[in-house]
C-alpha cells in the first residue's frame, strides 16, 4: 500500500497531480487530483495492491473514498505532477510518504468469541470485531497508513475488562500481532528465564533429568496444550533430549512431545525432561535447547 499526504489544490484546467503506478512508459495506472470547484481537495491519497489488483482511494473530512480499481503487474508506484511548470499552474508539495505491506493491522492467536477493539489515541472506539466461529483472528483496516492507538481484548462481546492490549503504539499496514498466553514453565519454583538460559546442571553417568512444571498464568482456558523440545540455533544437543509426563512424581513414556490438556486459569502440570548424552560423543562447552509450547 502506498499512501501520500500532499499540499497540492489545482486552480487551472489540466492542472493533474497524484498517485501514478506503472509496469513500463506505455503501461501504467493514473490517480490524479484535478481541478473541481464542486467540491473540496483531497489531500490523502492511497493505492492499495492486491495481487495485481490495483485500488485507489481518497480521503476527505477524514472518511477515505473509494474511486476506481484496475489490473496491471506493476511493481513502481510514484507520484507525478503534470504540467507543473506551465504558468498558472500549481506545485505539488509532498508531506509525506509511507509505504506498507496492507492497509490493515492483524491480530491473530485469539479465540472465537473474543471481541477485539482499535482504539485512537483519545480511547475512542474505531471499530469493533467479534472474531468468528472456526477462526483465530481478526483485522482491522487503518485509518491512515501509520495510527497511533490501542487494541484491546475481550474475553467475549459483554466483557468490559480487557484479558489484554496493545498500545498505545503506532500501527503500520501490514503489522500482525499474536497474542501471548502467560503459558510459564518453573523448575524447583524458580521461572524459566524467557530471554536468556537456565543451567539444569551437569550430567552424572551421561543424563541430565529433572521435573518441571507448566503454569497457565493467563486468565483464560489454554486448550490442546503441548510440548516438546526444539533445536536452538545450529546446536544438536536437542536430538538428547526428550519430555514425559509426571506419573505420580516419576516420569511416564518419553518422547519428542507431550500433550498436557486444557490448563484452566491458574492451573499447572508437572513434566520431566531427560537430556542423556549419546555414546562416543563428547561436548566441551554449553549446548541449548529450546522449550516450545503450542495451545489451541
Amino acid at each position: 500500500m502506498l499512501e501520500v499526504t500532499a499540499d497540492y489544490i489545482p486552480s487551472e484546467p489540466g492542472d493533474e497531480g497524484g498517485i501514478v503506478v506503472w509496469q513500463s512508459a506505455l503501461n501504467k495506472l493514473e490517480f490524479l487530483e484535478s481541478l473541481d470547484t464542486k467540491i473540496s481537495e483531497y489531500t490523502v491519497w492511497r493505492a492499495v495492491k492486491r495481487g495485481n489488483l490495483w485500488t485507489f482511494y481518497a480521503k476527505r473530512d477524514g472518511q477515505w473514498e473509494l474511486f476506481d480499481s484496475a489490473v496491471l503487474d506493476a511493481p513502481m508506484a510514484g507520484v507525478s505532477l503534470k504540467n507543473g511548470s506551465t504558468g498558472g499552474y500549481m506545485s505539488l508539495n509532498v508531506n509525506e510518504v509511507v509505504l506498507c505491506r496492507s492497509a490493515s493491522i492483524t491480530i491473530g492467536n485469539v479465540l472465537p468469541g473474543n471481541k477485539v477493539v482499535l482504539y485512537d489515541e483519545l480511547q475512542n472506539a474505531v471499530d469493533t470485531k467479534v472474531v468468528p466461529t472456526g477462526y483465530s483472528g481478526v483485522e482491522f483496516i487503518l485509518p491512515s497508513a501509520i495510527f497511533k492507538g490501542t487494541v484491546k481484548l475481550f474475553a467475549d462481546q459483554a466483557a468490559v475488562s480487557p484479558i489484554g492490549e496493545v498500545g498505545p503504539v503506532e500501527f503500520c499496514g501490514g503489522d500482525i500481532y499474536l497474542y501471548g498466553f502467560d503459558i510459564d514453565v518453573y523448575w524447583n519454583g524458580v521461572e524459566l528465564s524467557k530471554t536468556g538460559f537456565t543451567d539444569l546442571g551437569k550430567m552424572y553417568n551421561g543424563v541430565i533429568e529433572e521435573m518441571l512444571q507448566v503454569v497457565n498464568n493467563a486468565d483464560v482456558d489454554a486448550f490442546d496444550v503441548t510440548l516438546s523440545i526444539k533445536q536452538y540455533l545450529n546446536e544438536f544437543v536437542w536430538q538428547w533430549a526428550d519430555v514425559a509426563p509426571d506419573a505420580g512424581g516419576t516420569p511416564g513414556v518419553y518422547g519428542d512431545t507431550i500433550a498436557l490438556g486444557t490448563l484452566a486459569p491458574g492451573e499447572s502440570r508437572d513434566f520431566w525432561i531427560r537430556v542423556e548424552k549419546a555414546d562416543n560423543m563428547f561436548i566441551f562447552k554449553n549446548e541449548h535447547f529450546v522449550i516450545d509450547i503450542q495451545h489451541g
